[in-house]
């Protein structure tokens, strides 16, 4: 540049610095020219002009302010913004219009002089007024500004993002600056060399990473009601896939719904410090690492699931780790999020979910929203080698060359969406090119299912069908996960939890069990679950489409009988039956079926009441003498009374252990009601429901180590140890393995030991009155004395035997009898059938019982086919109800939304009404966190780089 064009350029500035009089006004000219120096694009007028309002906003009227501002937008015409930057820069900038666009929608703004950088990066070292020297900088202090502002956008524009393609006048400089933002900032944030160590930048990050953690999550919880609500689908479309991808997307919501309440109940204080020191380990590893080299990431992941962090080489990763291993957690915690945002969006993306979810939020568009927060959550994990990365850490996962990655045709269909003019051809029914994507993406995603269990779906749903098409007249849609089904009623069966009349034992050893458990063996509180996002929403009800099958019965019964008493558990318990598939939980079913006859051979007290011969009873009080059976029955020493007591007190304190590990297990989030512990940042739940790393640690020691073998004669000497390293690995997960199966089993054999006891217990009461009715009623004089000599005999007793027997008859057989037979009435029979089944049964074996003697004496035998010949049947019915397992894992997912919901503030509660275009508050309700917003703002943006 020669000295003319110089001093002409610098005679400009210090023109601008004179008209300027106002301080205020002095620090938005100072970002204006940062923007305008260092901007990744060509900026429009409107944009440069909303920014500075942002910041203006910000310093006078508080952080609520800025949230409308930015979620709500402005309307500004062109001639306004080009007269506001003109009268603020003067000659500095000149504007030039669209050439796309000649009616001037659009300006852009740009430096007068191309030059004019290279002056103001100077400027502090020239010779000039030291007010003219004030307005330079340097560009890593141009950098840090925008990093700032990009940082306050970023913050508070999450939900934002699902309305970035609105074009009208209002909203269209606000949607370009926020994408610019989503899009720049980690360029921004690497050019200005962010150092988190310092309580400024840090603050300002920490700040980001809380507004961007919690709108994500308020907005998963949106996508979770979606999908655990009902969706009505064309009939054209494939029943079975459309089924398969409402359950894949629930399970893809569980992993990062999961981190998010993690990172949101835990202490954000320490994530800054922890992602500085990765970064300062990393700048300081030894020589021959530097520079470093991408790796090859695993081959378990696909394109579309992998992060920066997965090209570092295994050998590196230990320079940015502590020795407790919370920082790497840390890490793989942003990244597992990303990766997972970006596989939700390419199950959200296919067809029909994709449109369906249009016609029900049809002003906004989810796949921006993951797209954006994916790239943001990647940028965090990669933060202590960010500057080593090609490009800046600028990368889109999406796009793959190579036609045979089996998310090629997906990720094809994503970035159509993705994109203004795509959503709106998703929208149009007859888009060629979005059909054909479509279509090519549908052949080629993989539901995750085994292609058996497709094709016994699709049977089942091609009968189903047939069956309503000859009973309904033909309809254009169907409805997935109909609330008529999923709403949580409850039937008399779920009324008195193993038959003890109230309670069950969790009421009986909540005060003796850890808090976590005793929350597990609880009652549930409410029958009707609410909505994540709307607490006190209820699904309606309606008793006409009350489903009345014996199997709904069964279903209910269960729930209430075999969870301890915490009905709300029986999805989870469900899920985690069937977690590994239905041909593991048959094995499961055998060996406790054939560990349950052993029970019933060596131990047949274990698990029941003191009389555990339940047929035997009812045949001598059926028999000429029942006062020998009550003085035979009320013959018992205290011993048998305390030891019987106590072991069925221990026996189901077992089985409700065994329910809270496994609900806790599969429970997939945490407790908000706990005390976040460092620890839950590495365990936690995997889709599947089984006990993993939830950081990708395991990705450390995996296959992508093994091309950095060869680099290093360090590696070479140690491959031994990590042979054995990989070994143990491998023998803790079969453990943990066998852990799971073990808790399975267990908690079967405790299913078929209540239900033993269920048995014997009730016809035990029954066997009791008949015994004394025949006594009092039936009999003679003879009788009558033989009546009272057994009261006499054993008064000791009697008060206990009274109490028990009443107890039990009005608390559990009076009740259920009575609401069996008020339903029937009523129209629903199924367990007035059940009970003359179980009677007409008893009724037969005892009056025949000379004529299968045989039988009845080798009866174990038989009673254990009949459990698998009653487990076949139920497993087969289960199956035809839910082919895929939908309906458990939406009562799942619906329990875990709830959960998720109690971990936001009330501020972040209502966040949801941006997505729909209303006003919201800020996240950050106290004075005192706006006014350090503020200063953080402004000392980042401008007193730092003084």
């Amino acid at each position: 540049m020669d000295m003319d064009k110089r001093s002409r350029l610098q005679q400009e500035i210090c023109r601008v610095v004179e008209s300027i009089q106002d301080e205020d006004l002095f620090i938005l000219a100072r970002i204006a020219l940062c923007w305008l120096c260092v901007s990744a694009r060509p900026l429009q007028s409107r944009e440069l002009w909303l920014a500075l309002l942002i910041q203006q906003t910000h310093s006078t009227k508080g952080s609520d302010q800025v949230d409308s501002l930015i979620n709500n937008g402005v309307p500004v015409l062109v001639e306004t913004a080009v007269a506001s930057l003109t009268g603020l820069l003067g000659g500095l900038v000149s504007f030039h219009p669209d050439p796309r666009q000649l009616d001037r929608t659009k300006a852009y703004v740009a430096l007068s002089d191309p030059e004019l950088a290279t002056v103001m990066f100077e400027l502090r070292s020239s010779d000039l007024a030291a007010p003219v020297q004030r307005l330079g900088f340097n560009i890593q202090q141009a950098n840090m500004i925008i990093a700032v502002q990009c940082a306050v956008i970023c913050s508070r524009s999450v939900l934002r993002l699902g309305h970035v393609h609105d074009q009208s006048d209002q909203n269209a400089p606000t949607s370009s600056l926020v994408l610019y933002a989503w899009t720049h900032w980690n360029r921004h944030w690497s050019l200005a060399r962010w150092n988190l160590s310092d309580p400024v930048e840090g603050a300002v990050a920490e700040m980001t990473m809380i507004g961007v953690i919690a709108d994500t999550l308020v907005f998963l919880l949106v996508l979770n009601d979606f999908l655990t609500g009902p969706i009505s689908v064309p009939a054209t479309e494939d029943r079975v896939r459309c089924t398969g991808l409402v359950k894949q997307a629930q399970e893809a919501l569980e992993r990062p719904i999961y981190l998010l309440s993690i990172l949101k109940t835990g202490s954000s204080a320490t994530w800054c410090t922890r992602l500085h020191q990765a970064q300062q380990g990393f700048q300081r590893r030894p020589e021959q690492y530097v520079p470093m080299k991408l790796g090859t990431p695993p081959s378990k992941l696909t394109k579309v699931q992998t992060v920066w962090i997965d090209h570092v080489p295994k050998k590196l990763r230990q320079f940015y780790d502590d020795t407790n291993g919370l920082t790497a957690a840390l890490i793989y915690i942003f990244a597992d999020v990303a990766r997972d945002l970006r596989s939700l969006s390419m199950i959200i993306s296919q067809k029909p979910i994709y449109e369906e979810f249009l016609k029900e939020y049809d002003d906004w568009l989810p796949l921006d929203i993951l797209s954006n927060v994916a790239n943001f959550m990647e940028g965090i994990a990669s933060y202590p080698f960010m500057s080593e990365l090609p490009n800046g850490n600028s990368h889109n996962p999406l796009i793959i060359k190579d036609p045979s990655d089996p998310d090629y045709d997906t990720a094809l269909l994503v970035l159509s969406r993705l994109t203004k003019e795509g959503a709106r051809a998703s929208k149009a029914q007859n888009s060629s090119v979005d059909s054909q994507l479509a279509a090519n993406a549908a052949e080629s995603h993989p539901l995750g299912v085994s292609p058996y269990r497709l094709r016994a779906a699709a049977f089942v749903e091609k009968v189903k069908s047939l069956r309503e098409r000859s009973t309904t007249s033909s309809t254009t849609t169907y409805t997935i996960n109909d609330m008529r089904f999923l709403s949580q009623r409850t039937s008399s069966f779920a009324t008195f939890p193993q038959l003890q009349g109230g309670g069950g034992p969790g009421s009986l050893l909540t005060r003796f069990v850890p808090s976590r458990i005793s929350r597990l063996l609880r009652g549930p509180s409410s029958q009707h679950q609410p909505t994540s996002t709307n607490p006190d929403t209820t699904p309606p009800t309606d008793p006409a489409s009350e489903n009345t099958g014996l199997l709904t019965f069964l279903d209910h019964f269960s729930a209430g009988a075999f969870t301890g008493g915490a009905i709300d558990r029986w999805p989870l318990l469900k899920s985690a039956l069937l977690s590994s598939g239905y041909l593991s939980l048959i094995i499961y079913l055998m060996a406790a079926i054939l560990l349950n006859h052993i029970r019933t051979v060596f131990a047949p007290w274990l698990g029941n009441w003191m009389w555990y011969t339940p047929m035997e009873d009812l045949r001598l009080a059926l028999g000429n003498n029942p006062a020998f059976f009550l003085e035979y029955a009320l013959g018992f020493s205290w011993w048998w009374y305390a030891f019987s007591f106590i072991q069925k007190i221990a026996w189901d304190f077992a089985g409700g252990v065994v329910i809270a590990t496994l609900t806790i297990i599969y429970g997939g989030v945490p407790d908000p009601s706990d005390d976040p512990d460092p620890s839950q940042l590495l365990v936690a739940t995997d889709a599947g429901g089984m006990s993993m790393s939830m950081s990708t640690l395991h990705l450390v020691s995996d296959s992508d180590a093994d091309a950095d073998d060869a680099d290093s004669d360090e590696e070479e000497s140690s491959s031994s140890s990590k042979k054995k390293n990989k070994k143990g690995e491998q023998q803790n997960k079969k453990w943990k393995s066998c852990k799971l199966d073990l808790l399975k089993i267990g908690y079967l054999l405790w299913v078929l030991t209540t239900l033993e006891h269920m048995f014997a217990r009730s016809l035990n009461t029954l066997t009791f009155l008949i015994a004394w009715y025949r006594l009092a009623f039936r009999g003679g004089d003879a009788e009558h004395l033989a009546m009272v000599n057994v009261a006499v005999k054993n008064w000791t007793k009697m008060p206990l035997h009274v109490s028990q027997v009443y107890g039990y008859s009005m608390n559990a057989l009076w009740p259920i009898v009575l609401s069996a037979v008020a339903l029937a009435v009523a129209g629903q029979p199924g367990m007035l059938i059940l009970l003359g089944a179980i009677v007409g049964g008893v009724t037969a074996v005892i009056r025949y019982r000379s004529t299968v003697f045989i039988a009845l004496e080798v009866s174990g035998v038989f009673v254990v086919m009949g459990l698998l010949v009653v487990s076949a049947v139920l497993l087969a019915v289960e199956f035809v109800e839910d082919p895929l397992g939908l309906k458990m894992s939406t009562a799942v997912a619906r329990k875990r939304g709830v959960r998720a919901r109690a971990v936001l503030s009330e501020r972040a509660k209502g966040r949801s009404k941006i997505l729909r275009r209303e006003e919201a508050l800020s996240l950050w309700e106290y004075p005192q966190q706006e006014q350090q917003l503020e200063v953080v703002v402004e000392k980042g943006g401008h007193q730092k780089t003084e």
